[in-house]
């Protein structure tokens, strides 16, 4: 399950088992669950990650979670 939050300012997006691709430009930057043109500038995000997208800056970091393990 992918979620894909924002607050009007900021975004937050995962991925988890499903496809998630951020599309950089010099003006804007789109997230989004597949390229929606042939666009070279598209880059796939690997999965389980967490993609943040603040004051116009993106970043990228591992979510470290493990379901299914005991004390989780």
């Amino acid at each position: 399950m992918n979620f894909l939050l924002g607050d009007g300012e900021n975004l937050w997006a995962t991925t988890w088992h499903h496809a998630l691709s951020v599309l950089e430009t010099d003006a804007y930057m789109v997230v989004a669950s597949e390229p929606y043109d042939d666009d070279p500038r598209w880059r796939p995000i690997a999965d389980r990650q967490l993609v943040t997208v603040r004051g116009g800056r993106l970043s990228v970091a591992p979510l470290d979670i493990e379901f299914g393990r005991a004390g989780s």
